[in-house]
């Protein structure tokens, strides 16, 4: 069977500077189907979507209202074609009963455990118009890591070689090939997250800087095994590890999410004023300190990490080593600083 993902584009906010960063929903999607399903996946914003060749079902991931109506366009080439057509993400929840006028088949939930009987349905010409999995949630451990090849990345990577562009990223695989490949193709900067002082966590920091890669390291901060001294901890490690930059939140039980659930059973929760669920303030009891503590620990970490150089002046320091990449590879066109950042000559 050959299946069709696709991720539609939709119209980018004006005076904002383009940029795409590669969606994780339809990569997600895609572990919940079994290894012997042939998949091609388009991302409509960098890539047209292929009609052409012969395909079992096409599979729309909608993340956003705006993006529902191109999602619908394209699902009427397909039809025609003979191709059925079934929609999913979040965006199909919130507009289902429009879509099924668009659509052979609506998917509402989590795809995990249950995507195979749509794999049926679509081998006996059966495809249901609704699969209804909205208040029935899968096994966590049915949960895979998200589905992505080794070879495609490889080959992205050496096509943006010669193109000398730079660019940013959501952690990459650790593997040398690849590392070295998303380095020599102009990788300069990746958001990290840093959920401990292991050295998995220790050694993936510096095989990014080695390679001239710098890091940005996102921490949660009042997770149910941390106390002051732990925090304090943390701290040194990312002094020592010498992260580029660190972002500090505070664990944040938002509404529907399984951390509220446990904190509610727990009457953990201590208010549900939702204007101050920011992941900067404590919205929750803390299993080994005070509200109070954790709070005074989270200014602690922004202040300490930043003693020496501001997080202002961190971001400059990374932005002038970018400026040196582009002179070594003469696509450098000249900056200037203004107030509120950086400029691009022209």
């Amino acid at each position: 069977m050959k299946i069709k993902i696709i991720y539609p584009k939709w119209p980018k906010l004006n005076r904002q500077t383009e940029f795409h960063l590669p969606p994780h929903g339809p990569v997600c999607f895609a572990a919940a189907i079994p290894n012997d399903i042939e998949i091609s996946f388009y991302d409509e914003n960098i890539q047209p979507v292929d009609f052409d060749g012969k395909a079992d079902l096409a599979a729309f991931s909608v993340m956003l209202t705006c993006q529902i109506p191109r999602a619908w366009e394209l699902a009427g080439r397909f039809r025609k074609q003979g191709i059925p057509v079934i929609f999913g993400g979040i965006g199909t929840m919130l507009h289902h009963e429009e879509t099924l006028r668009y659509a052979d088949s609506v998917f509402l939930g989590e795809a995990e455990g249950r995507f195979e009987e749509v794999l049926n349905d679509v081998k006996n010409n059966s495809l249901k118009k609704i699969y209804n999995y909205l208040n029935d949630f899968p096994d966590m451990s049915l949960i895979g890591p998200a589905r992505r090849s080794n070879n495609w990345e490889k080959e992205l990577f050496k096509a943006l070689i010669p193109l000398k562009k730079k660019w940013i990223s959501h952690p990459i695989k650790d593997d040398d090939d690849i590392l070295d490949l998303a380095a020599e193709a102009g990788c300069w900067y990746v958001y990290q997250a840093v959920f401990d002082t292991s050295d998995v966590i220790r050694q993936r920091i510096r095989r990014l800087k080695e390679r001239g890669i710098g890091v940005e390291g996102t921490i949660i901060l009042g997770m149910d095994d941390h106390d002051e001294d732990y925090i304090k901890r943390l701290v040194d490690f990312l002094l020592e590890v010498e992260l580029d930059l660190a972002e500090f939140t505070i664990l944040t039980p938002f509404p529907h999410s399984p951390i509220r659930a446990a904190l509610e059973k727990q009457k953990r929760i201590l208010h549900n004023d939702w204007l101050r669920y920011t992941g900067a303030e404590v919205v929750f009891k803390p299993a080994k300190m005070s509200a109070e503590a954790l709070q005074k620990m989270f200014f602690y970490a922004w202040d300490e990490f930043y003693r020496n150089s501001s997080q202002n002046l961190q971001m400059a320091k990374m932005f002038l080593n970018v400026i040196e990449k582009e002179k070594a590879d003469g696509t450098y066109k000249g900056t200037r600083l203004r107030r509120g950042g950086w400029k691009a000559g022209k």
